[in-house]
């Protein structure tokens, strides 16, 4: 969850993230096979050193998401609260 945050701008809700970057389990391993992904640049750079590094590992994704600068998460949003 990528968010730049100030206390005095209204509260970023699920539809903020949604809007710039959701993406959920499977989503996110085909996006990263893509030649150009449209995840945030530290998703697939993390994935990238990993891979140069040779050691044995497995990406098991949840739930990325970001928005564009505004005030504190929803709390429902945060807490997992839309997964119901």
């Amino acid at each position: 969850m990528i968010l730049e945050i100030n206390s005095f701008s209204p509260p970023t809700m699920e539809a903020d993230y949604r809007r710039l970057c959701y993406m959920a389990g499977d989503e996110v391993l085909e996006d990263l096979k893509r030649p150009h992904p449209s995840l945030p640049a530290e998703v697939s750079g993390f994935q990238d050193e990993m891979v140069r590094l040779g050691d044995a590992w497995e990406l098991v994704p949840t739930v990325i998401t970001a928005a564009e600068p505004g005030g504190p998460v929803d709390h429902d949003f945060f807490s997992g609260r839309w997964r119901k």
